[in-house]
């Protein structure tokens, strides 16, 4: 049996326009290795994101888009069953 397409399931840019705005994280991260330190979603646009993160005394962060890809049928998120 071959495992259904993860395709079907994923949003085009144009329906998530339709669907809704996009959603903001901040992404902050160490000093040195520019590793990831922490993630910190939603906010509904950048100057919101960039305001908490100035708020919180975050140096080194980058904003960005998120979204979420959501399967439509449970049994296509894992087909190996585990």
């Amino acid at each position: 049996m071959t495992a259904p397409s993860h395709e079907s399931s994923r949003v085009t840019p144009t329906q998530r326009t339709a669907l809704s705005a996009p959603i903001y994280a901040v992404v902050q991260f160490d000093a040195e290795q520019r590793r990831v330190c922490e993630v910190v979603v939603a906010f509904e646009d950048v100057p919101a994101a960039d305001q908490f993160a100035a708020d919180s005394g975050f140096v080194n962060y980058r904003v960005a888009p998120i979204e979420f890809h959501i399967g439509n049928h449970p049994e296509t998120e894992n087909p190996a069953g585990g």
